[in-house]
């Protein structure tokens, strides 16, 4: 039951995210950004990331990242790439852009209406990369929904209290809505 809670709750945030930050066209990438879904482009874009975010404040730290596409997943499909910094004492969030040469603005945690709240990330236990994530959602029934007309959703983000995971979620006109939560660490299903 907690763990159907967590994906649940997992999906609201990205829902919230997608609005308050209002989905665009898709963007060209930064020249500094190497978008791919591998742990290379991450490495590269997190600490110029970190460095723009520090801006606003410099104790903030990773608290999620947010992929959304529209169409397909593939670079060209992406609507959506964002980092998501903040600071427990100020309870707020900065969203920074890998693909608006990191661009960034402060978005304020009760506008996201969170039903949880987050714990900072470390990334070394992120073991499991967005490919990875996607590939065992595709190999666990998010294959018949990844076709057509279809959005994704795909958040990384440790609940307080709770296991670094990535919420991915399939929106298919046809056949609706497809929810899945990995372990970032482990690969394994937490549904």
């Amino acid at each position: 039951m907690k763990k159907l809670l967590a994906l649940t709750l997992g999906l609201l945030f990205v829902l919230s995210v997608g609005f308050i930050l209002s989905r665009q066209p898709a963007r060209s990438l930064s020249s500094e950004s190497s978008f791919s879904l591998g742990r290379a482009s991450w490495e590269n874009d997190l600490a110029p990331a970190l460095r723009k975010a520090s801006l606003f404040d410099p104790r903030a730290e990773l608290l999620a990242i947010l992929f959304s596409f529209e169409r397909g997943l593939t670079p060209d499909d992406l609507i959506n790439y964002y980092y998501l910094f903040g600071t427990e004492a100020e309870n707020r969030f900065f969203a920074v852009d890998p693909r608006e040469d990191f661009s960034s603005g402060e978005i304020e945690l009760s506008k996201l209406n969170l039903p949880f709240a987050l714990k900072p990330i470390a990334t070394e236990f992120i073991k499991v990369w967005p490919e990875t994530a996607l590939a065992v959602a595709n190999n666990n029934g998010g294959s018949d929904f990844a076709q057509g007309e279809f959005k994704t959703d795909l958040l990384l983000a440790c609940p307080e209290g709770g296991v670094l995971t990535w919420y991915l979620t399939y929106r298919q006109l046809e056949k609706g809505l497809f929810k899945l939560a990995i372990n970032a660490s482990s690969g394994t299903i937490l549904r």
